[in-house]
């Protein structure tokens, strides 16, 4: 009996201390995701839940700055985020194009419905990532998540979280994004 002890008692505080050390301390954030930011940006094509195909090279072949917002619909921080990427989206119109992708696992009819429920007013498009295709390619860790994606298809930004004031650096990284006139 003594020997089941001596095994069993050390295996366990070894397990507990190997717990310990993979949970975040008490207030601590998760890990970030590993950064893209000078990497190309993986193409994808998808559909809105309106039905319109969004093709990334297409778009940044328009010359345009892609902005990528993973948001989730029982994320207080990815609501409060929507207002000023609605008022962002509306700055930079004909320039940028923002696309709020969606990762709670739902069909679009599931999410137009939640959307109008919650009233939730995104003017710009959103898709579904119900297979979690994208949030696999950007190496989504948490919501909301926003990447900035220059027109020659380099990733210039990327940040988890949103707090008042975020705003403001993602607006200097969308205006960075776009190409530099020369004189």
């Amino acid at each position: 009996m003594r020997s089941k002890w001596n095994t069993l008692v050390p295996a366990l505080l070894f397990l507990a201390a190997v717990a310990a050390a993979a949970r975040p301390a008490a207030g601590g954030a998760a890990p970030s995701p590993a950064s893209l930011i000078g990497k190309p940006a993986p193409g994808f094509t998808v559909a809105t839940v309106k039905g319109d195909r969004v093709d990334l090279k297409q778009t940044l072949d328009e010359g345009k700055v892609v902005v990528l917002n993973f948001w989730g619909l029982r994320c207080g921080a990815c609501l409060a985020e929507i207002p000023v990427l609605n008022a962002m989206q509306e700055k930079f119109a004909g320039r940028a194009r923002f696309l709020g992708v969606n990762v709670d696992g739902v069909d679009a009819k599931f999410l137009e419905k939640q959307m109008a429920a919650g009233q939730i007013a995104i003017r710009y498009d959103t898709v579904t990532d119900a297979d979690f295709t994208l949030i696999e390619l950007y190496r989504m860790n948490a919501a909301p998540y926003t990447v900035v994606i220059d027109p020659g298809g380099t990733i210039r930004y990327q940040h988890e979280d949103y707090k008042p004031g975020d705003e403001k650096e993602l607006e200097k990284a969308i205006e960075d994004a776009f190409p530099r006139k020369t004189q």
